[in-house]
């Protein structure tokens, strides 16, 4: 491995040898030079040009001479004549100019084409319909903002087609760049040190002597996309030193001479999704499609097909990127995947095959990424996305034994017609009988309920049996009529104190949880609740609502609502409150506006296929997120945990009013939609084996395969009494009051 670092740094050194030299070089004035000056006038007035107000149209070819715009707000139309020039100076020179529109021109024979300084600050200046030749630059921008170089048509350039430095929210879009000088040129468009928020979209670029695109010195938050990157000498698109959180998608790249794609040197949290990356010929970074090397991290790569690259079609010598965003949204296309499609769901072992293959891509070499979903045929572009609208109830109160129909309506707000499943579900709250209930008021734990142990919960509570004969530093009691943790930490890898419901539940749920205090020091603690499968060896950890306070100090004070997940035995990172943890599937954090005061209110419903909704109430103030997990919680048991991060670190958390109460599936209906289109489904609930009490009533649209936003799958809404038959006010008996109801009726 060491020996491959050293050959990628010495090969990263050579591709960016000529970048390091592009500095920029004072321009050189050509011969004679035409002023368009900011009263409007022309200099000299002899020049080929007409005015008409503040159109300014060429009447003529001009010889060796260059333009100097110094008016706001014109259109200077070429007409399709000829500027041209000897091969210095500047074809048109914008300085510090906002407004200003050129068009229809025949620029030859310059050093810069276009040459934009300051220029667009405060209303952008657009290069648009012009042909520029044998030039240095085709166009050149520095210090820029707000311009549109669009549908020119750049060729026999010998240095770069569009050259853009420190600038933002400037615009290439639609222009055809042919450097057509093999490899003595460089880059179609190169955006060089610091250039931020700009769209270089629609361009065909080809036959450029290295590059097709390329971002180097800390860009961040381009777009590139719907770019035909072809034919080039080097690669395809580059991203540098410092090239973080830009978009690319929807390119075409192929039949480049090296890497379709290179992400190189600390260039992080890239989006690379919706790209055809085809026929790349060598594999110079390690992989003819796309290569990630050089401390590279956090950039998702997924929905992009790779055909027919030079093998291996993606080489990472870092870890820390993703190549799939989970099931079943899935992964991308790879021509040489050679697995099958027998099987379905997260795990690939459910019957009947899905689109995704039953087995992992490997992506070369030392670090064994995966896309875990490769797809098994190309990926056509565009969103997979269906949505709850809302739920309509026509009674509130329902005689147990009794039918109730419940409209429900779902959208299909992708770009492709979708079939998919829709489930209706009553969720029992507040009423009738818990599964599970303890208000900790025995003054001793109750040994019927729960199993007091020692587990790591980050880092795999289906390990408990292992970890449970480790020293109980922090220990368990019911003190005041709370539930009692407190206690030191342990290690880094911290044992926390735990109780585990001795009884198992299983379909869906509501549980709440109140957290009465926190306190502790060192540098973090916390505490919540954990929704686990019951076997612990198989897979979840689901720390779904989590209460926290962590490093640095800036962050104490705040809560989190934490969601981790863990797979398979490999965990994820730590929660962490910046955001920074990477958990094996995902996580969603909340945190709260200010510091925290108790007692907290933690709620979770599982609706009983795979969706949490998580709830973190403080007085009245609600912050909520949703949990997609990668299974079916078949059988689950209760967790409540408190954490102490080190040895030195000390949390003291007490809980109380914990309850849980069972869901129910009204039924399932079976849906096609067209893209745009929506529909209302009836559900008839039959009461018969419900209990008497309160009900929410939830829905969830089963995601389709290649979505991605399913935060918008389940939806809740209404309540529903089931009562006694008779009880018409829901007050839990038959009277008088209920005869009133009917008579008023």
């Amino acid at each position: 491995m060491e020996g491959n670092m050293g050959k990628a740094t010495l090969m990263i050194a050579v591709l960016f040898l000529s970048m390091a030299l592009m500095v920029y070089l004072p321009t050189v004035k050509a011969s004679g030079t035409i002023y368009i000056r900011a009263n409007g006038s022309i200099d000299p007035p002899t020049a080929p040009i007409q005015r008409n107000g503040d159109i300014y149209t060429f009447t003529d070819n001009i010889y060796n001479e260059s333009i100097v715009v110094e008016k706001d707000s014109i259109i200077i139309n070429g007409n399709n004549y000829v500027l041209q020039g000897n091969g210095t100076g500047n074809g048109f020179e914008l300085s510090n100019r906002n407004n200003v529109t050129i068009e229809n021109v025949n620029v030859r024979g310059f050093d810069h084409g276009f040459h934009l300084y300051y220029s667009g600050i405060w209303y952008g200046n657009t290069v648009i319909n012009n042909t520029i030749i044998d030039c240095n630059v085709g166009v050149y921008l520095r210090y820029c903002s707000n311009n549109f170089v669009i549908k020119n048509n750049i060729t026999i350039i010998r240095h770069s087609g569009i050259w853009m430095e420190d600038s933002s929210n400037n615009t290439m879009a639609n222009n055809i760049i042919r450097l057509l000088t093999g490899n003595h040129s460089f880059e179609g468009i190169l955006l060089k040190h610091n250039n931020n928020n700009n769209t270089i979209k629609g361009n065909v670029i080809t036959d450029c002597g290295d590059t097709g695109i390329v971002i180097i010195g800390g860009g961040q938050y381009n777009i590139m996309e719907s770019n035909n990157v072809s034919n080039n000498y080097n690669f395809g698109i580059a991203l540098a030193y410092y090239a973080s959180n830009n978009v690319i998608q929807k390119n075409i790249v192929d039949n480049n001479d090296k890497d379709g794609i290179t992400i190189q040197s600390q260039s992080n949290s890239n989006l690379i999704h919706w790209n055809n990356i085809t026929n790349n010929k060598t594999p110079y970074f390690g992989a003819g499609g796309i290569s990630i090397i050089t401390e590279c991290k956090g950039n998702l790569i997924y929905h992009n097909n790779f055909i027919n690259n030079a093998l291996p079609q993606a080489y990472t010598n870092w870890k820390e990127n993703s190549w799939d965003m989970g099931y079943p949204a899935g992964g991308n296309y790879w021509s040489d995947y050679i697995g099958t499609d027998l099987y379905s769901g997260p795990y690939q072992n459910e019957p009947g095959s899905d689109g995704i293959g039953d087995t992992p891509y490997t992506i070369p070499e030392e670090l064994y990424q995966q896309d875990r979903y490769p797809f098994i045929s190309p990926i056509q572009w565009g969103i997979h996305d269906i949505s709850g609208r809302n739920i309509t109830l026509y009674k509130t109160i329902i005689g147990q034994g009794y039918n109730a129909n419940i409209n429900v309506t779902v959208a299909n707000q992708g770009d492709f017609k979708e079939t998919f499943d829709v489930t209706l579900c009553a969720n029992l709250l507040y009423a009738g009988t818990p599964l599970l209930e303890d208000n900790f008021d025995d003054g001793v734990i109750d040994s019927s309920i729960w199993s007091s142990e020692v587990a790591r919960v980050g880092y795999g509570i289906w390990k408990i049996r292992e970890y449970g004969t480790s020293p109980p530093f922090i220990t368990a009691s019911e003190e005041n009529g709370k539930l009692r943790l407190s206690g030191y930490g342990y290690s880094y890898y911290n044992y926390d104190r735990v109780l585990i419901s001795k009884r198992a539940f299983s379909g869906a749920f509501s549980l709440e949880v109140e957290m009465t205090s926190l306190t502790g020091s060192g540098t973090g603690y916390g505490g919540g609740i954990v929704i686990v499968k019951d076997d612990f060896t198989a897979m979840h950890l689901i720390q779904s609502v989590g209460y926290w306070f962590e490093w640095p100090s800036d962050y104490r004070d705040f809560g989190y609502l934490v969601v981790e997940s863990v797979i398979d035995g490999t965990p994820g990172a730590p929660p962490s409150p910046c955001g920074t943890g990477t958990p094996h599937l995902g996580e969603g954090q909340v945190k709260a506006p200010g510091p925290v005061t108790y007692p907290i209110k933690l709620k979770c419903i599982y609706d009983g296929i795979n969706q949490f909704k998580l709830y973190w109430i403080m007085g009245d103030q609600t912050f909520q997120t949703t949990y997609i997990s990668p299974e079916t919680f078949d059988t689950y048991r209760i967790v409540i945990f408190a954490d102490a991060r080190l040895g030195e670190d000390y949390v003291d958390a007490e809980f109380d009013n914990l309850k849980l109460y069972s869901s129910h599936a009204i039924g399932t209906q079976t849906v096609t939609l067209e893209s745009g289109a929506s529909t209302t489904l009836t559900f008839t609930w039959n009461t018969t084996d419900f209990a008497k009490g309160n009900y929410t009533i939830s829905a969830y649209a089963w995601p389709v395969l290649g979505e991605t936003d399913t935060t918008d799958n389940t939806f809740i809404d209404g309540w529903v009494v089931v009562a006694m038959v008779g009880d018409i006010n829901a007050d839990g008996i038959v009277d008088i009051f209920d005869c009133v109801r009917i008579a008023l009726a």
